[in-house]
């Protein structure tokens, strides 16, 4: 019986680091895309639009 609980604890440990280790990566990406999105809307200086251009 001890066994059986022992196994049951370690099954539920391994759940839990699963399912924290799955919300880091999901908040490191949306994290990620946000910075992404901020990076993106910042307006480019004009002479370096210019030079983009030629």
């Amino acid at each position: 019986m001890s066994l059986c609980n022992e196994l049951e604890s370690k099954l539920r440990k391994e759940r839990e680091d699963s399912q924290k280790l799955m919300e880091a990566v999901v908040k490191g990406l949306l994290e990620g895309a946000v910075a992404e999105k901020t990076e993106l809307e910042k307006p480019i200086p004009l002479q370096a639009a210019v030079v983009k251009m030629k």
